[in-house]
């Protein structure tokens, strides 16, 4: 009683992967296959790893970042077994986050009011960079110590 009243209303595991046709993977192999969301969704998401390891039936879906055009995306499947493997129609294989829209605030100078703005994932975003690769560059060396064999400690560059 206390679990289902406590228990989430709504489930945050993403948007369920299902097959569009039934396929056969090779053995010890990788293979795209066709697949689908219940939302006509244009834009990136991210497909969560999954696996199985029952016998017989030994596959896993890497986590990787993947194009979706309406609603319709390509997953990779491993097949980790030697023999083929068949998946069927409408199989639900693993879940994908993605990001409908974010909205962003800003003040604007000519204006008296917050101006909203919505970013989709369609939109390019600068890629962030953490402040240590431009001090990597700023020195020049890659290497900043050498290692001295005859005493095996590190020595600095001269």
């Amino acid at each position: 009683m206390y679990e289902a009243e406590s228990a989430p209303k709504r489930s945050r595991g993403g948007l369920g992967i299902k097959l569009i046709d039934s396929v056969f993977i090779p053995g010890d192999s990788m293979m795209f296959v066709a697949a689908k969301v219940k939302r006509k969704f244009t834009g990136k998401g991210a497909v969560k790893l999954n696996q199985c390891a029952h016998p017989g039936k030994e596959w896993m879906v890497p986590s990787t970042i993947v194009n979706i055009k309406k609603g319709k995306l390509k997953i990779p499947i491993v097949n980790l077994q030697s023999s083929p493997l068949q998946f069927k129609r409408r199989d639900l294989i693993t879940t994908v986050d993605i990001d409908l829209e974010a909205e962003v605030v800003m003040d604007v100078k000519e204006a008296d009011y917050p101006v909203c703005c919505t970013a989709t994932v369609n939109d390019s975003k600068p890629t962030p960079r953490p402040s240590w690769v431009d001090k990597l560059s700023d020195a020049g060396d890659v290497f900043p110590a050498k290692m001295d064999k005859s005493e095996g400690r590190i020595r600095p560059n001269t």
